[in-house]
């Protein structure tokens, strides 16, 4: 008796399961497809004007002034022209423009590591040259040191 009802019920939920399914894609692909499919969203560029003009009149006892204000709103509206084919192409089109820019990311990342390791060795060439001409100094001290103290020396006795 148990045995068949849990039977029952398991198959009852497989049916319930399978009219969901149904639903899910009958309505989800058939809409999206008929709406999505090889369809074109044409966002075009708008240009709106829009034209204020305000007249106040102002009168007292001796002139009457009357000011006219025009003012011009001028609004701009950019949109883009956007064209998908249908949902799976929608997200693998989404998920290379997100790896994309992650290796972008990663490429300038790379890129700056590399020019600063670049100005590490340009630091250690300078150091380089300053202990180069630190020598050379010393090479010239002591080459004119001996050559004068034996040229004197040489000379005076």
């Amino acid at each position: 008796m148990l045995y068949s009802f849990i039977r029952k019920l398991l198959l009852l939920l497989l049916l319930l399961l399978l009219l969901l399914l149904h639903y899910y894609y009958y309505y989800y692909y058939y809409y999206y497809y008929y709406y999505y499919y090889y369809y074109y969203y044409y966002y075009y560029y708008y240009y709106s004007t829009t034209t204020t003009t305000t007249t106040t009149t102002t009168t007292t006892t001796t002139t009457t002034t009357t000011t006219t204000t025009t003012t011009t709103t001028t609004t701009y509206y950019y949109y883009y022209y956007y064209y998908f084919y249908d949902d799976d192409y929608y997200y693998y089109y989404y998920y290379y423009y997100y790896y994309y820019y992650y290796y972008y990311y990663y490429y300038y990342y790379y890129y700056y590591l590399l020019l600063l390791l670049l100005l590490l060795l340009l630091l250690l060439l300078l150091l380089l040259l300053l202990l180069l001409l630190l020598l050379l100094l010393l090479l010239l001290h002591y080459y004119y040191y001996y050559y004068y103290y034996y040229y004197y020396y040489y000379f005076y006795y």
